[in-house]
């Protein structure tokens, strides 16, 4: 792990095995069948530990230089999506 500046660059490693990397399996499937979406690194990873269980956010950035963010709210509930536009790319 990279850090920037309070900036996390997280390759995606799914052979790593760690708790913290099952959220990061489940997101990289999720975007490639969501948005075809080939998940090069995470960014701006922020979790969370709730009574609702883990909310995670994360900045996805796919090898085709997209990138979306990321938010599941709670353990058990599915990742949501938002694609960053090209002005917001310019600041991502």
């Amino acid at each position: 792990m990279i850090a920037l500046t309070g900036l996390f660059l997280l390759p995606f490693n799914p052979a790593s095995g760690t708790e913290s990397d099952d959220w990061q399996s489940i997101v990289t499937e999720d975007i490639w069948f969501e948005h075809s979406c080939k998940a090069a690194f995470f960014s701006h990873v922020i979790e969370r530990e709730t009574k609702s269980g883990k909310i995670v956010m994360v900045k996805i950035h796919c090898d085709d230089k997209r990138s979306f963010d990321a938010v599941r709210p709670g353990t058990n509930a599915p990742f949501t999506f938002s694609e960053c536009t090209p002005r917001e790319q310019q600041a991502c």
